[in-house]
């Protein structure tokens, strides 16, 4: 997920002498760790900000996501148009997923503490999630065609409503900075969990600091046999990296049951790596609000804080501390809190 998962997925079987080593922690560091992680768990449950493990999992049921979808609608593309809050106020807010091919469905969450001016949309790119189209018969190649299509959808989808504030998390977040036409299109650019640039030894060395280790062997299975199953099994593998401890069990839950096209993750991955995937536009004039976890091993904040492009006066950046690569699991009332200050300093009413 997202994004980067997967050069984390298969940069395993690529050097697999990195993940042979084992750390092995004496019964003493064991203890401390779990004395430590309890503490955290009851701290941050005290304090309300870990979402419920029930709602982590329940949040891509069919009937959970129906109990929110005001109105549905496909476009020309095949893209879908999911609003799930309609209240007072000109802007169009559009929540763009991570993966790529991961269901726009895990916003909801957040979203349930989120009161946003005017009317909010998950979009689903066709064959995103659980916008199944037509991908599952088709060759690799002609797969490929489907998702190429992105960019046009991306900005079809932009043009298509008046005063849009774009919303996207990981890759949601990265794919749109690939498209300078976005300056004189958008009202607001809010990115989650993104970042500028593919970094793999920063990931690598954000894991070893925290002494996550993930054997290869769930990455392997899913490059010889690639289906859900494999996938799914490979994403819960690497699950640590997106979540800290304290919402870990709750994120392998929501990975389980979160529909998620994993073709359009290897088209993603291949596209990044062969176009050595770099931010080409650095928004100007539109405002520019960048949050990041501090515990998200799969796109380090650090990546946007070295980024002297990105220290403009339009761009705004906030590092969530003890928050993984899904901060609204960890910390709800910081994602609130950031939403309505950049609502109240940048959004007329």
């Amino acid at each position: 997920m997202f994004c980067s998962v997967g050069w984390l997925l298969f940069y395993s079987v690529r050097k697999p002498e990195i993940f042979k080593k084992r750390v092995r922690m004496t019964k003493k560091y064991f203890l401390i760790n779990v004395v430590l992680l309890i503490s955290r768990v009851l701290c941050a449950v005290s304090e309300g900000h870990v979402v419920s493990i029930s709602n982590a999992k329940n949040v891509s049921s069919r009937e959970h996501i129906r109990e929110h979808i005001l109105e549905e609608q496909f476009d020309e593309y095949k893209t879908r148009y999911r609003l799930v809050q309609s209240n007072t106020g000109s802007y169009n807010w559009l929540f763009v997923p991570g993966g790529a091919g991961a269901d726009s469905s895990y916003f909801l969450p957040m979203l349930e503490v989120l009161k946003l001016p005017g009317k909010v949309w998950l979009i689903d790119f066709p064959d995103n999630g659980s916008n199944a189209q037509n991908t599952n018969n088709l060759e690799s190649t002609e797969i490929n065609r489907v998702f190429e299509t992105w960019s046009d959808c991306l900005l079809s989808c932009v043009k298509k409503f008046e005063n849009p504030v774009y919303v996207g998390h990981s890759f949601g977040g990265m794919f749109p900075l690939l498209f300078p036409e976005l300056e004189n299109l958008l009202k607001g650019l809010i990115l989650i969990g993104a970042s500028p640039v593919i970094d793999n030894n920063e990931s690598e060395k954000m894991a070893k600091e925290r002494n996550i280790v993930i054997t290869s062997d769930a990455g392997q299975n899913f490059r010889k046999n690639p289906c859900d199953t494999t996938f799914k099994e490979a994403l819960i593998a690497r699950s640590p990296c997106h979540f800290p401890p304290v919402s870990l069990q709750a994120g392998q839950e929501l990975f389980r049951t979160l529909p998620f096209n994993f073709k359009a993750m290897l088209w993603w991955v291949k596209k990044a790596t062969d176009e050595n995937y770099k931010a080409s536009w650095v928004p100007a004039k539109v405002t520019v609000l960048i949050l990041g976890g501090s515990e998200d091993c799969i796109n380090p904040i650090v990546l946007f804080e070295r980024d002297a492009r990105f220290k403009r006066d339009n761009i705004e950046l906030k590092i969530i501390q003890g928050s993984g690569h899904f901060p609204w699991l960890e910390n709800r009332e910081f994602i609130k809190k950031s939403f309505e200050q950049y609502i109240l300093e940048n959004l007329r009413a």
